[in-house]
């Protein structure tokens, strides 16, 4: 392999790495439904100020979540719904995993309409 697509490859892995934390897919599918502040977040996902405020900047600088001032507050969204689109893809991918039990894949292919219905 060269270098050039060994980097290409680092970038993807950490793109990935990006998505691979619970809390931060959480994020995610909390602003589905368009901005919210990061009072709203942390209430929608039952995370905490800090840890919320840490992934909320971690997603913002990779340029998944773009936001705006608003008075006081800051209001967070889906930068590029491609994201979404992935997000979805991988819960139809899961729920048809033949290990998982019913309510899971149920459960799982409602996020998956929540992430189409915020592409549409």
């Amino acid at each position: 392999m060269d270098a050039m697509q060994d980097l290409v490859f680092e970038r993807i892995a950490e793109f990935f790495a990006l998505l691979s934390d619970p809390m931060r897919i959480r994020i995610i599918h909390c602003l589905c439904d368009g901005e919210r502040t990061v009072t709203d977040i942390v209430a929608q996902t039952k995370g905490t100020q800090t840890n919320i405020s840490r992934h909320l900047g971690q997603l913002y600088r990779a340029g998944l979540l773009s936001r705006t001032k608003n008075g006081n507050f800051i209001l967070y969204r889906v930068a590029d719904p491609t994201v979404l689109t992935l997000c979805r893809t991988v819960c139809v991918q899961v729920a048809g995993m033949q290990d998982l039990a019913v309510a899971p894949k149920r459960k799982l292919l409602g996020i998956a309409q929540d992430f189409a219905r915020s592409v549409d």
